[in-house]
């Protein structure tokens, strides 16, 4: 089942910078199925890009919600749907896990 958006929104600022950087911190886990054992050669260069633009995109709405930029919840929202809830899909209760740890956090 998708974790809707308004879980999100249901979050304080802090508690969505939580869940955004374990989500960022579990993206860069997968990021290391793309090298070589035991090497710095890449053996997967789409699975690391693919990897590193989901970080990308995380990482700027973490700077959005510092800098209380206008327009915020609207681009949040594009990447639940667009980025967020395609990588949720593939690890299921995964999502749920680090909004309850975001919400547990901020007690």
């Amino acid at each position: 089942m998708a974790v809707a958006f308004s879980s999100f929104l249901d979050l304080n600022a802090t508690a969505r910078l939580r869940l955004l950087t374990d989500l960022a911190f579990d993206a860069t886990i997968d990021g290391r199925g793309a090298y070589m054992p035991m090497s710095d050669e890449i053996e997967n260069g789409p699975a690391l890009r693919r990897v590193n633009e989901f970080v990308h995109r995380i990482v700027s709405l973490m700077q959005h919600i510092l800098a209380n930029a206008p327009n915020t919840d609207a681009y949040a929202e594009s990447l639940w749907i667009h980025l967020i809830l395609p990588w949720a899909e593939t690890r299921p209760g995964r999502m749920e896990a680090m909004i309850e740890k975001a919400v547990a956090s901020d007690l």
